[in-house]
């Protein structure tokens, strides 16, 4: 995170995001988010996001890549792909609870 010396509140200060995307939009728009003040959690792939390869590169790390990766904390999706599946039940289960009107665990009544 870059340093708020004078300690003014951000405006997303307090926010949690976690970003999932890769490549140039996503990145860049959690980028942005991350300047405002909130803390952004980026899941990467093992091998890593593809903007790492972009790009000039200074001691061996992407410029392109740092100046989007900045503000926020890695994760390395191997570190949590046992939580991947769970994640991905409950957002099913949300989604078809919107499109139904009703959790399936309720029954068709």
């Amino acid at each position: 995170m870059t340093d708020n010396k004078d300690h003014t509140p951000r405006a997303l200060e307090g926010v949690r995001v976690l970003e999932l995307g890769t490549t140039i939009a996503g990145p860049l728009c959690a980028r942005l988010l991350a300047d405002f003040g909130a803390e952004v959690i980026k899941v990467e792939a093992l091998e890593g996001d593809p903007i790492r390869l972009a790009g000039m590169h200074f001691e061996g790390q992407s410029l392109y890549a740092k100046s989007l990766m900045r503000n926020k904390k890695l994760v390395a999706q191997g570190l949590i792909d046992a939580c991947v599946e769970r994640a991905r039940g409950i957002l099913l289960r949300g989604r078809r609870k919107s499109r139904s009107g009703q959790d399936e665990s309720e029954g068709n009544a």
